[in-house]
């Protein structure tokens, strides 16, 4: 009796063992499998997350040379096959290594469409950051051009090093003739871009000049400094266009007739600002008023009209001497004093069909001398040169439309120096990505498979 009642004693005691066993078992492979699961998504989006920032590492090294500009030539299918090329290897597991999560990708979809740099707004972010640290020019406002210092002195270096340096003859312009390639241009077909895109400027308003925010000021110099324009020389970067930043501003295909419209409208901007000072100065106005009356067969209102005709030749002829000095790179003050003053009324009656088509000869039009004095008249070295105006007439052009001509620019010039078929459509600043996960369990009681699904924005 007494054997028996020691053997189930036994009994029962080795029962409860492996109950209590089996329990601590389950409870810990419960909350093994549950860290495991945690773990597996932590893990998963550590591999997502450099999956993505390895496709970033892809940019383009010439465009971001060049110009700054990060991008990557990748559609949304060459991205998902490079993020299933890094998540997929992530995954492997190594020989002589435990593999605790056993993740698989089972789909992935890629979207690159939403960060393409033809997104003005992209585009123009982009442009700020890059010039952020070359210009401290930010909240600075428009008007700081009318303070008499100059805001651009000379172009920036930073990137003289960098493309083949100019050896084609640089007085030479072209025109862009081949179809295909002026249709595929970004600002093809755009309202409001495409060609003039609206007039240019021809006269100054302080107010909206005003509005002109260190945002703006930022993508004008970043223009002025990364293109060329007429009186650049040495430019360290090949280019299909000699006057790239006449071309922002006309938006014509021909070198020749955006140098001309430019020309056209700084001389209007000039004449205009000629005009005010010949009505505020006592000394001018009375000369054009004798020879307002010396010219009137009576008085009245006659008199009146010959001295606003004498008064606006006498501005715009005097303006066309301000467009001379600007392209032998002199400097032209933007409000002129009478010690600035340099035609006279009578010169510039006697030559007034000068006005006439003034910018169709370029040759020896910078060193033509129109009252006597010498070509080469001192100047004050502060004065505004001609990407000074260069820079206020970009002051008065909207931003869109001045970000797709710098998007067509770019384009041309990336065919021509790398890629033939360079597109900045092709060009990508991101990729949106969902993609799902599966995980295979390792514990004996929750044996199979659960899936994650996952999604992941990166940008530059």
């Amino acid at each position: 009796m007494i054997v028996k009642q020691k053997s189930k004693k036994r009994g029962s005691v080795t029962i409860s063992l492996l109950v209590y066993i089996m329990a601590t078992v389950l409870v810990v492979g419960y909350f093994a499998e549950a860290a495991a699961g945690l773990a597996s998504r932590s893990y998963a989006n550590s591999v997502i997350d450099l999956a993505g920032r390895s496709v970033l590492s892809e940019f383009d090294r010439h465009l971001l040379r060049d110009y700054g500009l990060m991008g990557m030539l990748l559609d949304s299918e060459m991205a998902e096959d490079r993020l299933k090329f890094y998540i997929c290897n992530s995954f492997i597991s190594q020989p002589g290594k435990l593999d605790f999560f056993r993740l698989n990708l089972t789909e992935l979809q890629a979207d690159t469409g939403a960060y393409s740099l033809t997104e003005p707004k992209r585009l123009h972010e982009q442009i700020v950051a890059y010039m952020k640290p070359r210009a401290a020019v930010e909240g600075v406002s428009a008007l700081s051009l009318l303070t008499g210092n100059r805001l651009l002195v000379s172009a920036p270096t930073s990137n003289q090093s960098v493309g083949a340096k100019e050896t084609a003859d640089v007085t030479k312009e072209r025109r862009l003739g081949n179809r295909q390639i002026v249709e595929a241009l970004p600002s093809q077909n755009i309202a409001g871009i495409s060609g003039l895109g609206g007039s240019l400027p021809t006269s100054l308003n302080p107010s909206d000049l005003a509005k002109s925010t260190g945002r703006d000021l930022l993508l004008n110099l970043y223009i002025l400094s990364q293109f060329r324009n007429h009186m650049s020389a040495d430019f360290p970067k090949t280019t299909f266009f000699r006057n790239e930043v006449e071309y922002v501003l006309a938006g014509q295909t021909n070198d020749k007739t955006n140098r001309i419209l430019v020309l056209t409208s700084l001389l209007a901007v000039r004449s205009a600002i000629n005009l005010t000072h010949i009505y505020q100065d006592p000394a001018k106005r009375q000369a054009v008023m004798t020879m307002a009356l010396s010219l009137a067969t009576a008085t009245g209102p006659a008199v009146a009209v010959i001295f606003a005709m004498l008064a606006t030749i006498w501005a715009a002829f005097e303006g066309l001497s301000d467009i001379r000095r600007l392209l032998r790179d002199d400097g032209v003050p933007l409000i002129k004093t009478a010690a600035d003053w340099r035609t006279d009324l009578r010169y510039a009656i006697d030559h007034q069909a000068d006005l006439l088509c003034p910018f169709e000869r370029a040759q020896n039009f910078a060193g033509q001398s129109q009252n006597g004095q010498s070509a080469q008249t001192a100047c004050n070295l502060s004065d505004p040169h001609y990407q000074d105006y260069l820079l206020l007439l970009l002051c008065f052009k909207s931003a869109n439309c001045k970000l797709f001509r710098v998007m067509d620019l770019i384009q041309l010039d990336m065919k021509g120096r790398y890629y033939k078929e360079f597109l900045m459509k092709r060009c990508y600043a991101g990729v949106d990505f969902n993609c799902r996960i599966q995980r295979q369990s390792g514990y004996f009681l929750f044996s199979g498979k659960r899936m994650g699904e996952f999604a992941s924005c990166h940008e530059y």
